[in-house]
């Protein structure tokens, strides 16, 4: 009688505790997607670059979705490396730039708009997510003041 006692006690408590892990994940939801961001991006940006020419990309606008927590949780998976690297020092922004449009991309950084684009000529168009949080992806932009330096860099050389 006593070790069934001691068994049911034991499961309240486990089912009680997994109840509490549950609502704080759901509590803090948006705050622990922010940082997961946050983490890839910043690992992305350090992580060694490669050739855009090397690359295969989605450039398809429409596909593009709203960022959730799946859509985070698989760009955490994603081992793909950034093409360049851009940083506006005045609102504290750096960013890893993909090749492509796709959400895996998105979520980790800038993407380029176009397959054809080539640094240091013409337009480079990018494309990302703002984000809420001050700190993440293209939130900073809500900071920029006119005339605010842009470096874009493929480690061959740097683009101002």
């Amino acid at each position: 009688m006593q070790n069934r006692k001691n068994k049911y006690r034991w499961l309240r408590w486990t089912l009680l505790i997994m109840l509490l892990i549950v609502s704080l994940a759901m509590i803090f939801n948006e705050q622990l997607k922010n940082l997961t961001i946050q983490h890839i991006s910043n690992s992305a940006y350090h992580a060694s670059l490669k050739d855009p020419q090397k690359s295969k990309g989605n450039f398809d606008f429409k596909k593009v979705k709203s960022l959730d927590v799946t859509t985070v949780a698989k760009a955490m998976t994603n081992d793909s490396n950034a093409i360049a690297r851009l940083a506006i020092p005045s609102v504290s922004m750096r960013l890893p730039v993909f090749y492509g449009l796709d959400n895996n991309n998105l979520a980790r950084g800038a993407g380029t708009m176009k397959p054809n684009q080539v640094l240091g000529k013409g337009n480079y168009a990018l494309a990302g997510h703002y984000m809420t949080d001050a700190g993440n992806l293209f939130s900073p932009l809500k900071r920029i003041q006119t005339a605010a330096y842009v470096y874009l860099t493929d480690n061959q050389q740097v683009y101002t």
